[in-house]
């Protein structure tokens, strides 16, 4: 019960603080842990990409790194705004650092203009699509 309560929320902070400083080396990107807006007691962590300072835009990160093993799925719906956020909930032990490694690389490639630049017309498209899709099912 409440126990296992306090020992996930730790588990999510800490992995908040290692994602938290995997963005601290790169220009161009503010990284701060947020609460999650449903009052829900889980935080996330804010990504606000500033593209000519990081390389590359939120919405060719978040394809970046979904594309990647592990896949990294990141809340993207203010993706045109620059805007990403992670949770960290449903994490397996483990996984942390791995999401931690693969936020590294893509910030690293970004940084290095290293990533594919992704149309946002088409993106968005692909994304209302999705959201379509879903409803059927």
């Amino acid at each position: 019960g409440q126990r296992d309560a306090a020992a996930i929320r730790a588990r999510e902070q800490a992995a908040l603080k290692l994602w938290l400083d995997a963005a601290r080396d790169f220009p161009g990107i503010e990284a701060t842990i947020v609460p999650d807006p449903t009052d829900n007691p889980l935080d996330r962590l804010k990504l606000v990409f500033d593209a000519a300072k990081a390389g590359a835009s939120a919405i060719d990160i978040a394809t970046d790194l979904a594309a990647g093993e592990p896949a990294v799925i990141v809340r993207d719906h203010e993706a045109d705004n620059g805007l990403l956020q992670l949770d960290p909930c449903n994490l397996h032990p483990g996984q942390a650092e791995l999401v931690a490694a693969r936020l590294r690389r893509t910030f690293e490639r970004a940084s290095r203009h290293e990533l594919p630049a992704i149309d946002p017309d088409a993106w968005r498209r692909r994304a209302a699509a999705a959201l379509a899709n879903w409803g059927s099912a």
